[in-house]
């Protein structure tokens, strides 16, 4: 911490992190961060790159055979590995677009994504309506929407069952959606409706996502 008097976390040895930051939001907002980062390095060990260096080259060397005397040594692979015929297969190739707060800022989600679903919601469910999917996602919703009156969330407004008919279903869906966005809730019933790979076909979003959010 003497060394690096601006980082936000320590990492103690046979015991785990500690984030902190200027407020709980900034805390928390670091902590996201770091999961994400943690994350990635695991899944780089996993396919065995070097997560700790930029270059991210190979963690390991592999045995092949010397094509000058045939004998058997360890061999360095720059590309890939040696599979059982000792023939080079190339590493899997990875690139990170988008980890909130590191390739876009944090308000990013506040002032691009957030917007976009909410205006994008009411279509999204007209379109897949009668998917599989989409019928999940509903009765998730559902589920949530009732807890939510039971407690009084605020927001919260009553969804008709289907004998309602679609179009009054999917307006009571947007009110409750439109206000846990505006809410920032981390639930899973929201976050399975936005994440979904009906959206991320999108050339609109793929072209908002990519157009602002890169730097």
């Amino acid at each position: 911490i003497e060394v690096y008097p601006k980082t936000t976390a320590v990492l103690v040895r046979h015991h785990g992190i500690y984030v902190w930051g200027d407020s709980w939001i900034s805390a928390k907002t670091q902590a996201e961060c770091y999961h994400y980062l943690f994350d990635a390095a695991i899944k780089l060990h996993h396919l065995g790159l070097d997560w700790s260096t930029p270059d991210h080259g190979p963690t390991q060397n592999v045995k092949g055979f010397s094509s000058i005397n045939s004998m058997i040594k360890r061999v360095a692979t720059k590309a890939g590995t040696v599979d059982s015929n000792f023939k080079l297969q190339p590493y899997p190739r990875c690139v990170v677009l988008y980890i909130e707060g590191t390739t876009t800022p944090i308000s990013f989600v506040t002032d691009v994504h957030f917007p976009y679903a909410r205006d994008n919601v009411g279509r999204h469910l007209s379109a897949t309506y009668n998917s599989a999917e989409t019928q999940d996602d509903i009765k998730l919703l559902r589920s949530q929407v009732e807890d939510d009156l039971k407690q009084g969330v605020l927001g919260a407004v009553p969804i008709p069952s289907e004998d309602a008919g679609k179009e009054k279903v999917i307006a009571s869906l947007v009110a409750n959606v439109e206000a846990m966005i505006k809410a920032d809730r981390k639930i899973t019933a929201l976050k399975q409706l936005q994440v979904s790979e009906h959206e991320l076909k999108d050339d609109t979003f793929l072209e908002l996502t990519f157009e602002k959010g890169l730097i």
